[in-house]
């Protein structure tokens, strides 16, 4: 029942501001959290993040208990449009105990972020050193890596030392990392 009330919330949300307010007071204060995580996806994609209500419901959902908000909020790539997103997306990589939420923040902001950036090659190198439960981080780091050596029309990483370093530590843990080291050999 609470899904169907987040759909309608959500349909309403633009033209109803009451509608926008439930929706906000769902994310901060709804007894469920899978409530909660509906609502953080409704407003990222319904409302954005051009109100001030929404960003402090997004810095909120990050720091949620359960770590299925926090990944729903993650997840957003709408958030991108909210100055501070890099630096509360480091700083859930650092500091989230959940592997999957950080794991999140690996693919959205790797999937959503120039290539050259050094933030991003920052944050590539961390997940890739990064041990977790399932290697969960580091898999996705992989899988973003290769996406952008192997279907980029210009390779990023191309003779990236640092990267070709934290590669080679893996070669016997990660096949795929084999994989992506021959095409940087290819690269230089």
């Amino acid at each position: 029942q609470t899904w169907w009330a987040i759909q309608q919330l959500h349909r309403r949300a633009l033209k109803d501001s009451v509608a926008g307010k439930a929706l906000l007071t769902a994310v901060t204060h709804a007894r469920y959290a899978r409530t909660r995580a509906q609502a953080v996806a409704a407003i990222a994609f319904n409302i954005g993040p051009s109100f001030p209500a929404v960003v402090a419901a997004y810095d909120t959902a990050l720091r949620d208990t359960s770590a299925s908000v926090r990944l729903a909020a993650v997840q957003q790539p709408q958030w991108n449009d909210i100055p501070a997103t890099d630096s509360l997306l480091q700083a859930v990589f650092a500091h989230d105990p959940s592997d999957l939420v950080r794991a999140g923040v690996v693919d959205i902001f790797t999937r959503y972020r120039a290539p050259s950036t050094a933030e991003r090659r920052t944050l590539m190198n961390a997940a890739l050193s990064t041990r977790s439960y399932n290697d969960v981080i580091q898999r996705t780091a992989l899988e973003r890596l290769s996406e952008d050596i192997f279907y980029s029309p210009y390779p990023p990483y191309a003779c990236d030392s640092t990267l070709v370093l934290h590669l080679e530590t893996l070669l016997a843990l990660q096949r795929q990392a084999k994989l992506i080291l021959a095409r940087l050999a290819e690269s230089c």
